[in-house]
């Protein structure tokens, strides 16, 4: 069973469930877990950027504030 994708010009609809369904951004779809370690940005701060409404572009490429460096 699929479900239903909402497609807009920005890709702002995107659905993360257990069931594997992907994050769509720059012409890629891939895991939560994968853009997590393509981007260095942790699963939680991408799920959370999703569910306040912003782009899968920019919640897999922004910049997060406060980053410590180790």
């Amino acid at each position: 069973m699929t479900t239903p994708v909402l497609e807009q010009p920005t890709q702002r609809v995107i659905i993360v469930t257990r069931t594997g369904q992907g994050i769509t951004a720059f012409g890629q779809t891939m895991s939560l877990r994968a853009w997590a370690l393509t981007s260095g940005i942790a699963p939680a701060t991408i799920y959370k950027r999703l569910k306040q409404g912003l782009p899968a572009e920019v919640a897999v490429s922004a910049p997060v504030r406060g980053e410590r460096v180790r």
